[in-house]
């Protein structure tokens, strides 16, 4: 829904009750290395087909390389380390959100045949990112791309797991290194590891981790909550058991907490309803708000729990049918992600549909997000009538589209529902979705010509059909899409082949150039319009042009 207070705030605000464990909210990642960044839309739109509905824009990062600055962790495996001193959002197996600030300490340990320590040890810094101190080990894994960062004086080894295994937070990986040299950019293979010491840390490492040497590497996370799946860095915490928590601070500066910006927060109800919240700000042409009194906001909405993301540009939140602020969206590093596990209908360009042959919707074409195998069944209903069905087909996880023609289904006019059901293969229930439409054929054929009806005389014939009895308003807008004259207001007519004239004057001009013509029906079965751009002959040099009145045939 979308909020505005005194005028000068504009708050969009996205609700999702949990359906039987269908609906949940997960990390995702810009792409497939933690350096690409992705607009959320592009996000959404890239996870329709594993049931993507939202999306809301995750933690900050770094400007220059883009990797998040914060833990990034992704179906239990751990991305990047956790930022000090800033809160983070956490996600458990069974949709529960949870504010954290967990402590990382990485650490390597040689070892001999026999699987007994060396001696010879070392700290990692981190994981997965660009070097940001002269001396400090990090970790490379295959989330980081092809290959290893190649800036900066640096020792790196690879090391080939035994077994091939993810890096998880708490669980040590042994292996054995297969390669070591005093430089950056190393390959990283399907089942490696790269050890990257930067500075003085790079003589030490391959001095104890000769190549042929066995290694074990631990990733160890303290302050997680039990059964974590998902993490995405962000902060400050804004609300706690309810209350909101206004003054934070955290690792973050004034000028980061107070300014009124545009700002993005995700939290959760007490009832398990998530809340994926945006705020526009200067930059859209509102006020924006500070981070306290986006926590005040939070509790407002019922959050039980609530985390800032990253502000600023940044802020964005996207549906599947698109970004909901305006302007453009800025690339991020990453996003949290609203998933629904069942089938459903993407929005409809259009919900009325007008078969009547002048090239105008006549069709219309749903999209089905189906996240899992299964049989997909996809009806069209009238109200109060009969159903057809449009296909019953074996499907994979997809996201299909069906063309759907009124005209050969002999849909009449009114009101319709289309409703999409999927019966998973792996037996788990059956999930549907509906979308309703409206078939109208109240107006048809707009055509507009200018006629000579006299010495210097001009006007603007404009014909249309109505097929029922309608109320008919028309306008004339410029170019710029400005409303200049109203030709006609809720004027009733009767069905059948129509005409309005127009003597083509506006503000006491008579008017030439490219203009739009505009016409709007009411009937019983709601609103529709047309618009036809005409463009009105330049007028020869002579007396002005006597007005005409609107005429009736």
């Amino acid at each position: 829904g979308r909020l505005e207070r005194d005028g000068s705030q504009v708050i969009h605000i996205l609700r999702a009750r949990p359906r039987g464990g269908a609906t949940t909210v997960t990390a995702e990642p810009g792409g497939g290395s933690v350096f690409d960044r992705a607009r959320v839309g592009d996000l959404v739109r890239r996870g329709r087909a594993r049931g993507t509905i939202a999306g809301v824009n995750g933690d900050f990062f770094n400007f220059t390389s883009g990797h998040p600055s914060g833990i990034f962790m992704r179906e239990g495996i751990l991305v990047n380390e956790p930022e000090p001193g800033r809160s983070s959002l956490a996600i458990t197996a069974t949709g529960v959100l949870a504010a954290m600030q967990p402590l990382f300490s990485g650490s390597w340990e040689a070892r001999d045949a026999d699987g007994r320590p060396t001696g010879a040890s070392g700290a990692l810094d981190g994981v997965n990112r660009v070097a940001e101190r002269g001396r400090e080990t990090l970790l490379y894994t295959s989330d980081v791309g092809a290959a290893t960062p190649s800036a900066g004086s640096r020792f790196e080894v690879t090391v080939a797991l035994e077994p091939p295994a993810r890096l998880q937070p708490n669980v040590p990986l042994t292996g054995r290194v297969v390669d070591a040299g005093p430089r950056g950019g190393h390959p990283l293979a399907a089942g490696q590891m790269v050890i990257s010491a930067v500075g003085a840390d790079g003589p030490g490492l391959v001095a104890g981790l000769p190549v042929g040497a066995r290694v074990t590497i631990s990733a160890t996370l303290t302050g997680l909550p039990e059964d974590i799946v998902s993490a995405v860095g962000g902060g400050p915490e804004l609300v706690r058991a309810g209350i909101a928590i206004p003054d934070a601070g955290e690792a973050f500066s004034d000028g980061q907490l107070d300014p009124a910006a545009p700002r993005a927060a995700v939290g959760r109800r007490r009832d398990g309803t998530y809340l994926l919240v945006a705020v526009e700000g200067p930059i859209h042409g509102s006020r924006g708000m500070s981070n306290a009194e986006l926590a005040t906001l939070m509790v407002q909405l019922g959050a039980e729990v609530a985390v800032a993301m990253d502000a600023g540009g940044s802020a964005s939140l996207s549906t599947a049918a698109g970004p909901v602020l305006p302007g453009s969206e800025r690339r991020v590093t990453n996003a949290v992600t609203l998933r629904y596990d069942g089938v459903s209908i993407e929005p409809l360009p259009r919900r009325r549909i007008t078969p009547n042959r002048d090239g105008v919707a006549e069709r219309f074409g749903p999209a089905v997000s189906v996240p899992r195998a299964g049989v997909l069944s996809v009806e069209i209903t009238r109200r109060r009538g009969a159903t057809r069905r449009i296909t019953r087909r074996r499907v994979r996880a997809t996201v299909r589209r069906f063309r759907l023609d009124p005209g050969r289904l002999g849909l009449k006019d009114g009101p319709y529902r289309v409703t999409a059901r999927l019966e998973p293969a792996d037996g788990s229930p059956p999930s549907s979705h509906s979308r309703d439409i409206v078939v109208d054929r109240t107006l048809a054929d707009l055509r507009s010509a200018p006629r000579r009806t006299g010495q210097d005389r001009r006007r603007l014939d404009i014909r249309f059909r109505l097929n029922r009895p309608a109320r008919v308003t028309v306008w004339i807008e410029d170019a710029a899409g400005r409303r200049i004259r109203t030709v006609q207001s809720g004027r009733r007519m009767r069905s059948g082949e129509q005409i309005v004239r127009w003597n083509r004057r506006a503000g006491g001009q008579l008017r030439e150039g490219t203009h739009r013509v505009v016409v709007v029906a009411r009937s019983g079965l709601g609103t529709s319009g047309l618009i036809e751009a005409v463009e009105l002959p330049a007028l020869p040099v002579g007396p002005a042009a006597t007005p005409l009145s609107l005429l009736r045939p």
